[in-house]
């Protein structure tokens, strides 16, 4: 590569240099396309005007070499205009080649800082970005997760986990129901009997009181005659 296009540095400097030379001669030919646009102009019109006058007075020997010499020199102006708007369009595509030139050994330069700095990275970690490796990696791994789950069967063997009978299990919810049924029974029983007086909050029995006749007697009033 260096024997193409030599170092870094002398690369950048003659790219420079390249591109100072196409702006100069870029500028250079423009300026004498705009010369050259005006002189022709101006022929025009002196051959529009010497046509005129010719073709007013088309004996005159002088007119038509004049008109003549004024078309001669017209032709030769179209020449070098066209010879020069041609040397522009080349020093522009190579203007644009040089870009690309430019551009294609950045690309290059960068491709190959990429592939020194892999290959640096592998050589820093060749045991551990090894294809071998990884494979025996994976193995481990699977082996370990086959081990693990050995154990957790040995570990929860006997433990009764896949013994449960479900019929035993719907004997015990119908105990439960009918359990819960018996105390919200007794439950309602107890507030009816509290309400009454029978039994006090704490569902203790209240002895229940004897009311003599003469207590009712006396408790009635005195325009109450007894029988």
């Amino acid at each position: 590569m260096n024997r193409l296009f030599g170092n870094k540095k002398s690369n950048t400097s003659n790219f420079d240099l390249d591109d100072k030379l196409f702006d100069n001669s870029e500028a250079s030919i423009n300026t004498t396309i705009k010369d050259l646009n005006l002189k022709l102009h101006n022929l025009e019109q002196q051959i529009a005007v010497n046509t005129k006058q010719y073709k007013q007075n088309q004996k005159n020997t002088f007119l038509k070499k004049k008109l003549l010499n004024l078309l001669k020199q017209k032709n030769t102006l179209t020449n070098q205009l066209m010879q020069y708007e041609n040397s522009l369009m080349n020093i522009q595509q190579q203007k644009l080649s040089n870009i690309n030139v430019k551009t294609n050994l950045n690309i290059i330069n960068n491709m190959q800082q990429q592939v020194k700095q892999f290959k640096q990275f592998n050589k820093a970690n060749k045991n551990v970005f090894n294809a071998d490796s990884i494979y025996d990696l994976k193995d481990e791994l699977e082996d370990m997760m086959e081990q693990t789950n050995e154990i957790n069967e040995i570990l929860n063997m006997g433990n009764g986990e896949n013994d449960i009978d479900e019929d035993e299990l719907n004997e015990e919810l119908e105990y439960l129901m009918q359990e819960n049924n018996s105390t919200a029974m007794n439950s309602s029983n107890g507030a009816y009997l509290e309400t009454l007086g029978v039994i006090d909050v704490n569902d203790n029995q209240i002895e229940p009181e004897f009311i003599n006749d003469s207590d009712l007697i006396s408790e009635q009033p005195n325009d109450v005659v007894a029988e």
